[in-house]
Parts: C-alpha cells; sequence; structure tokens
C-alpha cells in the first residue's frame, strides 16, 4: 500500500521521466515520392516535371504543383521540394510537377 508521502514522491518523478525520452514524439517517416505508375497518379495524368507534359493534355505555362490549391510543401528529397497533394494521396509530388486537376491557389 502506498502512503500519501510515497504518493506525492511519485507525482513529482513522473515529469522528470517525460524529459527523459519516455514521452518522445514518434520517429519522422522519411519523405517518398508517387510512383508514375500509382493508379491515382494515372487517372489525374500526373508528371514530375511540368515541362515533360505532352501539349496535347491542354496544360498553360506556369502551372505546377506549387501553385495549385491541393498541394501542401512538406519538404525535400534530393534536393527538390516536394509536399502531399490532396488528390494524390499515395506519396508525395514535387513542387515543379504537374496533372490534370490543376486547380489555382487563390
Amino acid at each position: 500500500m502506498f502512503s500519501r508521502r510515497t504518493f506525492i514522491q511519485w507525482l513529482f518523478l513522473l515529469p522528470s521521466w517525460a524529459t527523459l525520452g519516455l514521452a518522445s514524439p514518434p520517429p519522422k517517416k522519411k519523405l517518398k515520392l508517387v510512383s508514375l505508375n500509382d493508379p491515382s497518379a494515372k487517372a489525374f495524368k500526373y508528371f514530375h516535371d511540368a515541362a515533360e507534359v505532352p501539349k496535347a493534355l491542354g496544360i498553360k505555362p506556369g502551372t505546377n504543383c506549387k501553385n495549385c490549391i491541393q498541394y501542401r510543401k512538406k519538404g525535400e528529397i534530393d534536393g527538390a521540394e516536394v509536399g502531399q497533394c490532396n488528390i494524390i494521396p499515395a506519396g508525395m509530388v514535387t513542387a515543379k510537377g504537374w496533372c490534370r486537376q490543376w486547380m489555382k491557389r487563390p
């Protein structure tokens, strides 16, 4: 049975345990580019680089993932800026990428 004194001592020790790493945040996930063979990337005709998009798809100059409303910056992979896309959830898309669902960021 715990005494009141022991209980109070334990209460003062709990915050110090948290600083020792017992309550540390989960490790960061490694960022991974979406595969061009992914079903959602194929369905929306996603390209890692807007310069590689065939003109037949109707790409407008200056459109890319970075200025799309669906894009949220997350980090870098091999020096290239990448982010998460709301409509292609399988992995990260490049900032200079493009897909048919591009919509101007307000």
